[in-house]
């Protein structure tokens, strides 16, 4: 089982382990592994577009981002539509631990379906930060749509005109259906930073 990278625990700080306990609580949705490797490559994004430039240092968004990573499908078996289930769980739990981190959280959960649309919701507002949050958490969940974790690592970097997605995984590893999810999901992204992405397997034995 992988572990959630230490930049996600130190983000988090005295309430990681209470959404660890909320993730549990509900099962983590798809499972523990999805919503633990999601954290990662949420971390691996987020940390890699903040040194390109394309994001800014921002501790509390970033707080909420990786609460949502965790907890975006924990209302899967609950019925009806879970990212509608999901974020108002997170509204309620997490709202018990600390509330500003609820209301952030919880509508990054809401929108990591490519089905929303975040550009017309109020409570987003248009926020450019909270956007590519969302942003990077779509691309992040659909590296793993297969359930499997086979991508190891991902990483975004500008080059001139364009903006490239590594994805990094194993000599064998099939994650044709992982890219390609993503190629349907990272249209929020390129409207944002205003230019194309490509995306580049990186394999490694």
């Amino acid at each position: 089982m992988m572990e959630v990278p230490t930049e996600v625990i130190k983000v988090l700080g005295d309430q990681y382990e209470k959404i660890v306990e909320i993730g549990e609580k509900y099962e983590w949705g798809r499972g523990k592994g999805h919503a633990f490797k999601v954290a990662q490559l949420t971390s691996d994004l987020w940390t890699s577009a903040e040194k390109e430039g394309l994001v800014r240092d921002d501790v509390n968004l970033r707080k909420a981002l990786y609460t949502a990573a965790l907890l975006h499908d924990i209302g899967i078996k609950r019925g009806g539509e879970h990212h509608e289930v999901s974020a108002e769980i997170i509204k309620k739990e997490v709202g018990n631990i600390e509330p500003n981190l609820a209301d952030r959280s919880s509508v990054i959960a809401y929108h990591h379906r490519s089905k929303t649309n975040p550009m017309e919701d109020i409570r987003v507002n248009r926020d450019r930060d909270m956007l590519l949050a969302i942003a990077l958490l779509r691309i992040a969940d659909a590296l793993d749509y297969q359930l499997d974790q086979r991508v190891r690592h991902a990483a975004i970097t500008v080059r001139e005109d364009k903006v490239v997605i590594e994805v990094h995984c194993g000599l064998n590893d099939y994650i044709s259906f992982d890219i390609e999810r993503v190629r349907k999901k990272k249209s929020l992204l390129e409207q944002l930073i205003g230019r194309g992405i490509e995306i580049e397997e990186r394999r490694q034995s």
